[in-house]
């Protein structure tokens, strides 16, 4: 055996040993189709060359069984050629297919049937020798069959790389190379071989064509787990981004709600300070002048009397801590308080009539308060006889009722009011609206009074 012939089958047996490695490597990890049919060729290719190897061991040998190894080695290594070339030819169109460069199987199936052909002819070679045979040393001898299979087989892995050749501006260097090199190694130990007769060279440059072919998946599959990590990383650095972007917001909302309901609590108390400082100076001193005659002529009714005052002026006061409802209730103790005052200074004059069907609910405080001054000072107060307040409230299934009516003096609607007559008319309307919803309806005429009707939901959500 020559240093060439040992030189050879041990490339072959490295081959051979890699490719199954790589195979199980490969199938493996086998996510897509054309990975699992790499896997599939790579196996292929390790049966050719460990029977070529085995085929050229026993090169030679005239016994009865070395007769029958070379013979069915070198007819197994042609007949696996062709099933390789199917494999390799499959795994180009599917590679390409799952880049969506190419859908017709034509050029596959045509493959299969010329790969097929090749295969019978092999077989028929074993009864007809016109391919190659076996002289009485065993050794092998090749015939003008031999070049037609090669052109067959050459041909065919042309025709393969049809696909590749067609798309190559859409592959990747990387990837290009890798499936050319299916032409170039075969095709150049090809080429050698037909110098070298009883050597098989193509085997090792077919080899080498799928060591790059395999060396290239695993980049191109180290390639796509960066591009997902790095995807990966980019997604989770744009969640964290809108996360954080998603905080401030909210951080910018909540400060403009506390800013604008320290705006609104800042108006609201400006508001009540400049109507308690409207309100209460003329009443505060004419209720201590009723109280300093009681105090002369009946001090048991001044002590009632100064009892109700420092309701009154508890009652209007404790508004002041912002607060933008209140009970019906509290309410309705501050007028009662501030009328009973008011009957103490000027007796039967005013009159006071309660309908009070309900008084579970909220109300702005010093609402009722307002208006039933008003009612007094500018209705009942400003005619010759005496005049009567009636307040009432009622509620039906949606809404709370509330009228303030007197039979005073009355005013005339279509009039412009001068500011002075009215005081807190329009700032009750205004918190009748914007704290319940609701609205206040005032109805009045020169010598026949005033009524004034507010209404609003029942549930305030």
């Amino acid at each position: 055996m020559s240093t060439f012939n040992i030189v050879q089958m041990s490339l072959e047996a490295w081959g051979a040993v890699f490719c199954i490695v790589t195979m199980v490597v490969t199938m493996y990890r086998a996510k897509t189709r054309s990975r699992k049919l790499l896997g599939n060729a790579l196996f292929f290719n390790a049966l050719v060359l460990a029977l070529d190897a085995l085929s050229d061991i026993w090169m030679g040998n005239v016994s009865p069984v070395g007769m029958i190894i070379t013979r069915v080695g070198v007819s197994a290594v042609y007949v696996l050629q062709f099933i390789l070339l199917v494999y390799v030819g499959e795994y180009i169109f599917q590679s390409l297919q799952e880049r969506k460069l190419v859908k017709d199987r034509k050029i596959i199936n045509r493959i299969h049937w010329a790969c097929t052909a090749g295969i019978i002819i092999i077989l028929i070679n074993n009864l007809w020798h016109f391919i190659y045979n076996f002289d009485d040393e065993n050794r092998y001898i090749r015939f003008g069959g031999w070049y037609f299979i090669m052109l067959l087989y050459i041909i065919l892995t042309l025709y393969g790389m049809f696909g590749v050749l067609k798309h190559r501006h859409e592959l990747s260097k990387r990837e290009l190379y890798a499936l050319e090199s299916y032409i170039y190694f075969p095709l150049v130990m090809l080429i050698v071989q037909v110098f070298l007769p009883g050597e098989s060279l193509i085997n090792v440059g077919t080899t080498l064509s799928l060591i790059c072919m395999y060396i290239s998946d695993e980049i191109g599959e180290i390639e796509e787990k960066s591009r997902m990590a790095i995807s990966l990383s980019e997604q989770e650095a744009e969640n964290e981004r809108q996360s954080a972007l998603i905080e401030k917001q909210r951080a910018e909302a909540e400060k403009r709600k506390l800013e604008a309901e320290r705006t609104t609590r800042s108006a609201f108390e400006s508001k009540m300070n400049l109507l308690l400082g409207q309100i209460q100076p003329h009443f505060v001193y004419n209720s201590l002048a009723t109280i300093r005659s009681l105090v002369i002529e009946d001090p048991e009714e001044a002590v009632e009397t100064i009892d109700h005052f420092s309701s009154y002026l508890r009652g209007s006061l404790s508004i002041t801590d912002g607060t933008t409802l209140v009970p019906f209730s509290v309410e309705r103790k501050l007028v009662d308080d501030y009328l009973f005052m008011e009957k103490k200074r000027f007796g039967d004059k005013v009159n006071v009539v309660r309908e009070i069907e309900t008084e579970d609910f909220m109300i702005p405080p010093l609402s009722i308060q307002t208006l039933v001054e008003n009612a007094v000072r500018h209705g009942i107060r400003a005619k010759n006889t005496a005049g009567t307040i009636t307040i009432k409230t009622r509620e039906d299934e949606k809404y709370i009722y509330i009228e303030i009516k007197d039979d005073g003096v009355g005013f005339d609607t279509l009039t412009k009011s001068d500011g002075k007559h009215h005081i807190g008319t329009a700032s009750t309307r205004a918190r009748i609206k914007e704290l319940l919803r609701g609205k206040m309806v005032i109805q009045s005429a020169l010598g026949a009074g005033t009524t004034i009707k507010i209404q609003f939901p029942k549930s305030q959500g």
